[in-house]
């Protein structure tokens, strides 16, 4: 049995219960007739005459601790309901594209899978000859079949990117304005902070500039976490959970001064604009965002098309035995109250479509360009414009954001006023960030920028 040093304890579990889980039936076998083996044995000794005797208290304990076993091997498989497969010898690929570019980049994403047999990874560009997609690994462990542009992943924190943009075509629209204070939105009963008369503005939730905190893990449900299907289980983030949130907690700085990276902030920004939308994030989105620049496949809540092409977010197992893994499914737990921070599921079609509009000018031109602009600056050298981060570079200037959502990772990063572009996305824990940059490099190489 060999062992994967490199991935974290808590994979133990994985292994431990899918172990647990297929044993178990076998010991309940072996309980179960253990009484009768021994009167078999015992009887050939002493000769009954009537033959082996079982005794109905031994027989009925047997009964009893079979059916326990056969409980809790259920039980085993229920919590962490273990993907047993198999990978081929070679990286099975999905290629739309240049197959020298693809062979190009297998090396960088086969150093990032290696140990992590069960990850699905789709890398896609923008050239000014068309979009490439390239899928590695296996968008199911349970299949042989390659991810490829239409699979739909979660995005996490990219979803920020379409809630600055949905921010900026509603200003446009004059729906609401970008210095407009964040309490206009909200019910009368509810409270915002401010610090020493400065009101949090729809533009300070954008930039994540509001003073805001992060939100915690999940703390709060720490028996779930320990099991992969139910580590992302919380508590339902209702609105009046995010009322009351937003009534108990202060602000240690001036709206607009210091980056804080709040999630809560970006997640406020999608309910105040649902609110003034009068319908619900994703439907303002799907309106407002999604139709314009053809986006089929970025939504909350998952269409019966995209739940047949999900990648499944995974996590691995602890080992392997001749050549067989074990994983397990990380379950998604759609937000309620916060989804424009982390709430969408996107494909890298329609994100690489996003980056082409963003390059193009059109569909949207005057929005994305606002979108963009960078409006902040934070410590480290980069720029914030809604919902994207912005860095200075020889090339011109570097639009990017990157996520992660459990296990899922995600980045996308275009150059402003060029021609190149690339879009990341991986369900298991990899560093998409560092692919998404050497590739990057590779196309403004190639483009000469």
């Amino acid at each position: 049995m060999t062992f994967l040093p490199s991935l974290p304890i808590s994979n133990l579990v994985v292994t431990s219960l899918a172990l647990t889980g297929l044993t178990l039936p076998a010991v309940a076998v072996v309980v179960f007739l253990l009484p009768y083996l021994v009167a078999a044995v015992m009887s050939l000794f002493r000769r009954d005459p009537g033959g082996p005797f079982v005794a109905r208290d031994a027989a009925a304990s047997s009964r009893h601790w079979a059916s326990l076993c056969l409980f809790l091997s259920a039980l085993t498989l229920v919590a962490v309901q273990p993907r047993f497969f198999r990978p081929r010898s070679t990286a099975t690929h999905f290629a739309a594209g240049d197959p020298s570019f693809q062979a190009s980049i297998a090396p960088d994403v086969q150093a990032l899978t290696d140990t992590l047999p069960c990850a699905a990874l789709v890398v896609g560009i923008v050239q000014p000859s068309g979009n490439q997609v390239f899928g590695f690994g296996r968008k199911s462990v349970s299949g042989d079949g390659a991810p490829d542009g239409e699979t739909v992943f979660e995005i996490g924190d990219l979803t920020q990117v379409f809630t600055g943009l949905l921010l900026a075509r509603m200003v446009e629209e004059n729906v609401v304005q970008m210095d407009q204070p964040v309490l206009s939105l909200l019910p009368d009963t509810v409270s915002v902070p401010i610090y020493q008369g400065q009101p949090i503005e729809l533009q300070h939730l954008a930039t994540w500039s509001s003073g805001l905190p992060r939100l915690a893990p999940l703390a709060n449900v720490p028996v779930l976490s320990a099991l992969p299907p139910f580590s992302r289980a919380a508590p339902l983030t209702t609105k009046k959970w995010l009322y009351d949130l937003l009534s108990s907690i202060d602000i240690n700085n001036p709206p607009g001064t210091h980056m804080d990276g709040s999630d809560l902030g970006m997640g406020l920004l999608g309910h105040v604009l649902e609110r003034a939308s009068k319908s619900s994030y994703e439907a303002v989105l799907e309106r407002e965002v999604c139709e314009p620049l053809g986006l089929r496949n970025t939504r909350v809540q998952l269409t019966p098309a995209m739940r047949q092409h999900l990648a499944e977010g995974m996590q691995m197992g602890w080992g392997s035995y001749h050549g067989w893994y074990v994983a397990s499914p990380v379950r998604r737990w759609p937000p309620r109250a916060l989804a424009g921070a982390n709430g969408l599921c996107s494909t890298a079609n329609d994100l690489l479509t996003l980056l082409r509009a963003h390059l193009a000018g059109f569909p949207l031109g005057s929005t994305l360009e606002e979108s963009r602009r960078a409006r902040s600056h934070m410590a480290g050298g980069s720029d914030v414009a809604l919902g994207w981060f912005v860095e200075t570079t020889p090339s011109g200037h570097l639009v990017w954001q990157h996520g992660a959502a459990g296990p899922s990772r995600g980045y996308m990063a275009f150059l402003d006023g060029g021609k190149v572009g690339v879009v990341v996305l991986a369900n298991a824990p990899v560093d998409v960030d560092l692919l998404g940059k050497r590739i990057l490099n590779r196309l403004l190489a190639a483009s000469g920028a």
